[in-house]
């Protein structure tokens, strides 16, 4: 799981540098899965979170890939908003679009809830942080480290694997015996 403001400098490292070489060596392979939560620290970046929503669950990564890839022009504009609403329309968000999805209450009170379950959980109290089999991970994570967490936790399913399929063999063996009798 995936904790993070898209206000925050070391999210937007994480996402744009660290991810896609996580994703190519983890997550196209199919060796993991990452679950990511909306961690607004701030105004602008909750009304950042709501647009990455803006056009549903299919494009949520889509747009936070965006969001992350063009924090420094948004972020630091003198009127953020407006700039979020510049990315929107680059994005195809129609401005009617963007304004409904800044006034969803509904979205508001998602993001916020899973804000909180996150922070009461694994008392989250800075972003980027990172769980994996729920161990708490409260930094950005570089690319060498991620795979030293991921080196035993891969070895671990690889045995597990190998078990399994030695147990398979010898009780289909045994089902040949039994049906030979």
């Amino acid at each position: 799981i995936n904790y993070s403001s898209l206000s925050c400098g070391h999210c937007a490292h994480f996402h744009t540098d660290t991810l896609p070489e996580i994703a190519k060596k983890y997550i196209e392979p199919g060796y993991l899965r990452i679950v990511f939560r909306d961690y607004p620290g701030d105004q602008v970046s909750l009304k950042a979170h709501q647009l990455a929503w803006c056009k549903g669950e299919m494009k949520y990564l889509d747009l936070l890939k965006n969001l992350y890839a063009a924090q420094d022009k948004w972020l630091f504009a003198d009127d953020p908003v407006a700039a979020l609403k510049v990315l929107a329309l680059q994005n195809g968000i129609t401005p009617q679009q963007f304004d409904a999805c800044l006034k969803d209450q509904e979205l508001l009170d998602q993001i916020i809830a899973l804000r909180l379950e996150g922070q009461k959980k694994y008392n989250i109290k800075a972003t980027p942080t990172i769980v994996i089999n729920a161990k708490i991970y409260q930094k950005a994570i570089s690319p060498e480290e991620f795979d030293d967490i991921m080196k035993p936790l891969l070895a671990a399913k690889k045995e597990k694997i190998t078990k399994s399929r030695a147990t398979n063999e010898k009780q289909g063996r045994l089902m040949k015996t039994n049906t030979m009798l």
